[in-house]
């Protein structure tokens, strides 16, 4: 688990075949955002959207919270929900959450 967040984050998942597609949200909002992406999307992937950590249905960060900290946490739960398959990120805006993603082995 994550070092500064105290629980697993919160997502939801639509489709059932294809590649997994990632979904994070930007700030201030939550998973929700992407609601109408995933329902289209779903047709062709297994999209997950996240709850980062303070937002929406997920657990509070303590302080010393890392870009680090988040993306281990998003890779639990892509992990929890497929088993550890690579996501395409679905986030246009979310550079920094993708870098270290893409930086983060699967947990």
């Amino acid at each position: 688990m994550a070092e500064h967040i105290d629980g697993p984050l919160y997502y939801e998942t639509m489709g059932k075949s294809g590649p997994v597609m990632a979904f994070v949200h930007p700030n201030p909002m939550d998973q929700s955002c992407w609601i109408f992406q995933m329902a289209q999307m779903s047709t062709w992937y297994r999209c997950i959207a996240i709850d980062l950590p303070g937002y929406g249905k997920s657990p509070k960060a303590r302080a010393g919270l890392t870009m680090q900290d988040i993306a281990q946490a998003c890779w639990e739960a892509i992990d929890d929900a497929y088993s550890g398959e690579p996501p395409r990120p679905g986030v246009p805006d979310a550079g920094p959450y993708t870098v270290s993603l893409a930086s983060t082995s699967v947990v």
